[in-house]
C-alpha cells in the first residue's frame, strides 16, 4: 500500500511539472530570400531559458507554461520578438530581416551621354559620349531609406552644328567634379536582390576642358573659315564653372554589385555672358546641362 501511495505521488508530481511547461518548435528564416538563419539565439523573454537554431534554422525549446514571448537575435539580422501561440502544436515560422549596415562605402564607373539645352538658341545637335568615375557612402536611416552622397569626376561632351548666315561647328569637352546628395528607396527582393530608386540635388564644379569651334562665314558661298580652340573655364571663357540641378536614378543591386541609370538636369545657366570673342562658340546665351549615364559599381 505504501508503494502505491509513493507511485501516485510521483505521478502527480510529474503531471504537475509537465503542466507547468510546454514545448515550442519553430524555424527562423530570412524574409528576403527564405534562407535559414543558422545559430540564431531563441530566448524566452525575461528569462535565461534559451536555445540556438540548427543548420536548417529550426529549434525546439521547453518554455514555462506562462511564457508569452520569444526573443530571436543573431549577428547580421535584426532582433525580433514574437508571441508564443496558445496552440503549441503549431510550428512557429519566424521571418527576420538582415541587418542593414549603417555606413556602406562604394565605388562606381560608367559612361554618359550629354546634350546641353539652350533656352534662347538651339540645343546641342547630338549627344556625345563621356565618362564618369567616382566614390561615395550610403548612410542607412531605415531598412528601406538611405542618404547617399558621392563625389564623381565626369566628362560631359557636346556638339553644336548650326547653319545660318554663320555655320557653327562647336565641340566642347568640359570636365566636372559632381557632388550628388541622393535619397534612396530600396525595394527588397529575393536572393539578395534589390531595386533602388533615387532622387536629390547635385552641384558641380568645372575643373577643366577645352572647346573647338569652326565658323564658316557665308552668304550663298563660302567666304571665310576659321577654327578656334581654348579653355572652357576661366576669367574669359565661354562657360561658368558652377552648375547645380536635380538628379533622378534607378538601379539594381545583386549582393555587392550595383547597376544604375541616372539623369541629371541642370537648373543653372552655365553660359558666361562676360565672355568676349570675335567668333561664335556656342549659339545660345542660356544653357543648361543635361546628362544621362549608365554605371556599374561595387558596394562594400
Amino acid at each position: 500500500m505504501k508503494r502505491v501511495i509513493i507511485f501516485i505521488a510521483c505521478l502527480t508530481a510529474c503531471l504537475s511539472l509537465a503542466a507547468q511547461s510546454r514545448e515550442v518548435k519553430g524555424v527562423v528564416i530570412y524574409a528576403s530570400d527564405s534562407q535559414p538563419v543558422i545559430g540564431a539565439e531563441v530566448k524566452v523573454k525575461g528569462t535565461d531559458i534559451q536555445t540556438v537554431t540548427d543548420v536548417d534554422g529550426k529549434f525546439v525549446l521547453e518554455v514555462p507554461a506562462d511564457a508569452s514571448k520569444l526573443r530571436v537575435s543573431s549577428i547580421g539580422m535584426e532582433t525580433r520578438t514574437v508571441r508564443i501561440p496558445e496552440n503549441v502544436e503549431e510550428e512557429l515560422l519566424i521571418n527576420v530581416r538582415r541587418e542593414e549596415r549603417i555606413v556602406t562605402p562604394f565605388v562606381q564607373i560608367g559612361v554618359n551621354a550629354s546634350r546641353p539645352k539652350g533656352d534662347d538658341g538651339p540645343d546641342a545637335s547630338s549627344a556625345q559620349m563621356g565618362f564618369t568615375v567616382g566614390a561615395g557612402v550610403s548612410f542607412a536611416i531605415s531598412h528601406h531609406w538611405s542618404i547617399t552622397p558621392s563625389v564623381n569626376l565626369s566628362q560631359r561632351t557636346a556638339r553644336w552644328e548650326n547653319e545660318d548666315y554663320v555655320y557653327v561647328d562647336t565641340k566642347i569637352e568640359p570636365l566636372y567634379l559632381d557632388i550628388p546628395i541622393l535619397a534612396e528607396l530600396k525595394l527588397w527582393g529575393k536572393n539578395n536582390f534589390k531595386s533602388i530608386i533615387s532622387v536629390g540635388p547635385y552641384i558641380s564644379f568645372g575643373v577643366g576642358g577645352q572647346y573647338t569651334a569652326t565658323n564658316n562665314y557665308q552668304d550663298g558661298a563660302l567666304v571665310e573659315q576659321k577654327t578656334y580652340k581654348g579653355d572652357l573655364f576661366g576669367d574669359n571663357a565661354p562657360l561658368k564653372r558652377f552648375d547645380a540641378g536635380i538628379q533622378f536614378g534607378i538601379g539594381w543591386q545583386v549582393k555587392h554589385v550595383y547597376f544604375g541609370f541616372n539623369v541629371q538636369y541642370g537648373l543653372t545657366n552655365i553660359d558666361n555672358k562676360d565672355f568676349t570673342s570675335d567668333t561664335i562658340i556656342i549659339p545660345s546665351e542660356h544653357i543648361h546641362n543635361f546628362k544621362a549615364d549608365f554605371s556599374i559599381g561595387y558596394r562594400f
